[in-house]
């Protein structure tokens, strides 16, 4: 199969967690395997100054955000074992931090535009286009939100994997940034998902809502989350859709990590 991961951080190049573990390690596990998988990622500072090969720009468009545009070119890895490529739009990431700005709602808006924009590139340009798109956490979720509805004439088709590792971080945000992602035309899908969700905008959910599946990062952990104890509010949304979460234990990639080597 041809598969698209979209994730917010990917190591080695960038890391703030265990989410960069797995979009590192399992899309090579995966080409390994036999598949096309291809990885996006947002253009941070860091890889500029660190200077991580790359070559482009080999694309370039203009993102809608609420009434104005921002501008994205998009690069390509040039030493990755596996296609990877870098969405470069200043306006969102051309700063030193990952997460945590006042304006992430904004800046991952624009991330989940960019791929859909990358994405029609490598269909036109390449002839390639997913079977597959894989989404990991909150960051990437507009993308399915965005393919399941602005983009269901072109991309509809396409299966979707939304993939939750820290369900407590849902980017959460006032309910007018629907309107700032192009996704208030049909109301806010929030309002019948319970005490907490309501009247807000909230793209972990809207990621859990669209997916074909849903999985997380253990058996134990996709339990946990459907109960109210640990569901984060979002424990009622994931029962209704229970028959499509699974929870697939985390491994270690032991190519970098190997106990039989490593002291």
């Amino acid at each position: 199969m041809n598969v698209l991961f979209v994730a917010a951080e990917v190591a080695p190049y960038v890391k703030a967690g265990g989410l960069a573990d797995v979009a590192g390690a399992l899309p090579q596990a995966l080409r390994a395997a036999g598949h096309d998988v291809r990885v996006v990622m947002p253009h941070y500072r860091a890889l500029r100054e660190t200077g991580v090969p790359m070559e482009g720009p080999i694309g370039a468009s203009f993102l809608p955000v609420g009434a104005h545009a921002e501008e994205q070119r998009i690069w390509r890895a040039t030493t990755s074992a596996v296609p990877l490529y870098f969405l470069d739009i200043p306006a969102a990431f051309e700063r030193a931090a990952i997460y945590g700005e006042p304006d992430d709602a904004r800046r991952f808006i624009l991330f989940a535009r960019g791929v859909m924009d990358a994405m029609q590139h490598l269909r036109e340009v390449d002839g390639w286009q997913p079977d597959v798109v894989h989404c990991h956490d909150w960051h990437a979720a507009l993308v399915i939100n965005y393919l399941k509805s602005y983009y269901a004439y072109t991309f509809g088709h396409i299966a979707t994997v939304f993939t939750i590792h820290n369900l407590a971080y849902q980017g959460q945000v006032h309910p007018d940034v629907a309107h700032l992602a192009g996704l208030g035309e049909g109301g806010l899908v929030e309002n019948g998902l319970g005490p907490g969700i309501a009247n807000s905008f909230n793209s972990m959910a809207r990621g859990i809502l669209y997916a074909d599946v849903v999985t997380t990062v253990s058996p134990t952990y996709a339990r946990e989350i459907m109960t109210h104890e640990y569901g984060e509010r979002l424990d009622g949304l994931l029962r209704r859709r229970g028959d499509r979460v699974t929870g697939i234990l985390n491994g270690i990639d032991t190519a970098v990590f190997d106990p039989s080597t490593d002291r």
